[in-house]
């Protein structure tokens, strides 16, 4: 099973929305999916019609025993985050860091597990996620506010690999709710891939008014409103994540993985910039 993590320090930067139809996408494509809800708030479960239920925290805190909710949605089962998960990330403790990566290990059947970040780096149960994931893939919307925590969170990645000899694939950075009607929303994507080239999805999330309805639904947005440009968004996103190459690797758009690790310090330092240089390019524009 490839495991990816869906993974930004801030939350509201669409984590949640990227984990559901991201999944949603690829059982669409055939995959068997594990959606993974390592989130105290449940938003992914909320979503799809789960709430209560403990199990998944329960499975955490004793390292096996997880019995996942089937086919939630065509082709995605689902390990449902609850309250409980909070207490479990208080309560860990720092040796336990690879409890999650146990659980999973015990978990047959899949092609993909999809872990649904909670938002705070100071949260163990991140650190829990970075250890299990092989994959991580950072959404961004494509505001000013959003670009905050993006180097803190690369350099995170990197940090792992120090500590814990832990490679993560960084599958790429994902505009969300993109407007290539604002200049705003062009320049960001245009300093995300000045700052990482190569490492910036070609799919971007449109804005898009269904996207924000669909969580009440119960749905995934391909189900919701299947000729939307969010759905075909998704699906893009989907078939460009997904390699033909030997075992499925993942690559994007057909380029070869690169590890997150494999970030310069310049370009980590361009990250930290490209929020002071959107400003001074709005306000040149002005």
């Amino acid at each position: 099973m490839q495991t990816i993590a869906i993974v930004n320090e801030k939350g509201g930067t669409g984590k949640t929305t990227t984990a559901v139809n991201l999944s949603a996408a690829l059982g669409q494509l055939g995959k068997s999916v594990l959606l993974v809800d390592l989130d105290g708030q449940a938003a992914s479960s909320r979503w799809l019609g789960v709430e209560d239920d403990d199990r998944f925290a329960d499975a955490l805190w004793q390292g096996e025993g997880l019995e996942p909710i089937q086919d939630v949605i065509p082709g995605v089962s689902l390990a449902p985050g609850s309250g409980k998960l909070d207490s479990v990330s208080h309560d860990l403790r720092p040796t336990q860091g690879g409890q999650l990566r146990k659980l999973l290990s015990g978990m047959d059947g899949y092609d993909y597990g999809i872990i649904d970040c909670p938002p705070s780096l100071g949260n163990r149960l991140i650190g829990n996620a970075l250890l299990a994931a092989s994959h991580a893939i950072v959404p961004v919307e494509t505001s000013i506010l959003a670009l905050d925590g993006l180097k803190i969170l690369l350099t995170t990645f990197e940090d792992v690999r120090q500590g814990f000899g832990h490679e993560i694939i960084l599958v790429g950075v994902l505009a969300c709710r993109y407007d290539a009607r604002t200049r705003l929303s062009r320049l960001i994507l245009e300093e995300l891939n000045r700052a990482l080239p190569g490492k910036v999805f070609k799919t971007v999330i449109r804005e898009n008014v269904r996207v924000r309805e669909c969580p009440g639904s119960g749905q995934s947005i391909l189900t919701y409103a299947p000729t939307s440009h969010a759905a075909e968004d998704y699906m893009s996103l989907a078939r460009e994540l997904v390699g033909l190459g030997a075992e499925g690797t993942l690559v994007a758009d057909g380029q070869e993985p690169a590890a997150a690790s494999d970030l310069t310090e310049e370009q980590r330092t361009a990250v930290g910039d490209m929020r002071t240089q959107v400003d001074v390019l709005v306000r040149e524009f002005d």
